[in-house]
This record gives structure tokens, sequence and C-alpha cells, in this order.
């Protein structure tokens, strides 16, 4: 329909999917599966930085449903509090450029039930088996079990997201409450903060850090 479909993927990436997705048309960018967020190589910041050159204005991401009810699982075995168990954002704007994740309230299910229907070609990707990456082992040793003990892992676990995200917007706005008292022109007033509670103080010190 005219337009330029550009995806950004991973170097462990198989070959074979990266020619289809080219013979499909797609530009097709890598970046570096070994680097984290805020190296000019991880598949964000790179997807961020392309779409600025390009003057868009929206990148999409493939997340599912059950994506975010690993990232939430994971979140949880390391300790995250609300921020972290949020998950994934259906639709964020930062700095002009939305960023929106369309099959996130979508089961694995419904997407194969798709390629089924259209006889789409799906194509597995070999690096998925690779369990030295702590998502794999979930998906590969952990999510068979859990799934078939608890049916409703999947929609319990992205409920806790839902609930996790009001949790953290109610949060942010106290924090930037307590800082606007706490704030003046000679940076933070360590006295205004002793006058909170020890959870609120540790709530607002958080929000001012992470700005």
């Amino acid at each position: 329909k005219g337009y330029e479909l550009t995806l950004v993927i991973p170097d462990k990436m198989s070959q074979e999917k990266i020619l289809h997705l080219k013979a499909l048309g797609a530009r097709v960018v890598m970046t570096r599966s070994d680097v984290e967020k805020g190296h000019p190589e991880y598949y964000q910041d790179m997807a961020e930085r392309l779409a600025r050159e390009e003057g868009a204005s929206l990148v999409l991401l493939a997340h599912h449903r059950r994506d975010q009810a690993e990232t939430v699982l994971l979140q949880a075995l390391r300790g995250a509090g609300s921020k972290g168990l949020a998950g994934m954002p259906t639709l964020i704007v930062r700095e002009g450029l939305t960023w929106a994740r369309p099959w996130l309230h979508r089961s694995r299910d419904d997407i194969e039930a798709h390629v089924r229907q259209h006889r789409l070609r799906a194509i597995e990707d070999p690096s998925n088996q690779d369990a030295r990456l702590a998502r794999n082992r979930l998906r590969l040793a952990v999510w068979p079990a859990l799934s078939e003990a608890f049916d409703s892992a999947e929609a319990a676990l992205c409920g806790v997201a839902a609930r996790a995200q009001e949790a953290d917007a109610a949060l942010t706005e106290l924090a930037d409450m307590d800082l606007a008292l706490a704030l003046g022109a000679a940076g933070l007033d360590m006295r205004a903060l002793a006058g909170l509670s020890g959870a609120r103080r540790g709530n607002a010190l958080r929000r001012w850090l992470g700005r």
C-alpha cells in the first residue's frame, strides 16, 4: 500500500529468516544481540535512530501476550518492583516518537491460527533454542510445566502487569507531588524529604534519580 517496511532484528536471527524477509521486500537492518538498552546497536536504540532519520513517527513492536507474561515472570524473579512488574506498555510516546505493540493482548494461539488460516509460511528461528538466554530457559523448561499446572498463568501474569502499570503511574504522580515541594533553585531539599515517610521518601528519590 505504498509503505516502506524496515525491520530491525538481532544478529542471532537465522539467515533463512533474513533472506525470507528480504524476498518479501522488507529492508532488514541487523543489530547486535550481545548489548543492552542504551547501546547504539541495541535494537530499540537503533530503531529509534532509524525512525528519526527517516522522519517516521511510529515504531511497531511484535510482542504478544505470552511475551508480556514471560517479561513479568522474569522481572519477578529478578526482584523487580512495580515498574518492572508493569512489563511492556501497549503504547508509549517518547520525544515525539510513538512505540506501539498492537499484538500485546493477542495470544500466541490467535497469531498461529491466523498464520494457518491464511496459509502463511512461518519460520522458527534456531536461536530460540539457545538455553544460555534467560527468556529461552523460561520458555523451554519452565513455561510448559507452569501452563500445565496453571492453565490461566498467561492471563494472570498479564493481569499483574496491568495492575502494576496502574500502581506505577500512581507512584509516579505521588513522587512528582512530593518533589514539587522538595525541589528548589538550590536543588533537592533533604529537610523537606525528611518529613516524608520512608516509603514516600524512597519513591521520590527513585523518581528524581531516574529523571
